[in-house]
């Protein structure tokens, strides 16, 4: 999740030097509700402590509002569809969310220039 954030927050920033985008928070969608505990949570046990400091970035970006962490419902995560194996209806619930088509859809058609 740290690492994902830290790119999220690079484009962003170049995005808004570029003055592409408004200098807003970058919007983090997490289906984890335990994950965005421990993230609000500064304290916690010994067995935490390594999970502490890789969330600590996230947490310096929060307390800098450069990132915003919100719970979504697995149903709604857009980014399984990338990094999980989903059962069929899953899949195609996620890639709608992601309004991506079926590959066979993306070909060109013969009577388009270029097409085959």
């Amino acid at each position: 999740m740290t690492e994902v954030l830290r790119l999220a927050t690079a484009i962003a920033a170049n995005l808004r030097d570029m003055k592409l985008i408004a200098d807003l928070p970058v919007p983090f969608y997490v289906d984890n509700e335990p994950a965005i505990q421990m993230i609000n949570s500064i304290s916690g046990t010994k067995l935490r402590k390594t999970i502490r400091i890789r969330h600590h970035y996230i947490q310096t970006e929060m307390a800098e509002a450069r990132v915003e962490v919100s719970h979504i419902p697995t149903a709604l995560q857009k980014a399984d569809v990338m990094t999980k194996p989903l059962a069929r209806i899953q899949f195609l619930r996620a890639r709608q969310l992601l309004a991506m088509t079926s590959p066979s859809s993306c070909l060109p058609l013969a009577t388009e220039p270029g097409g085959v």
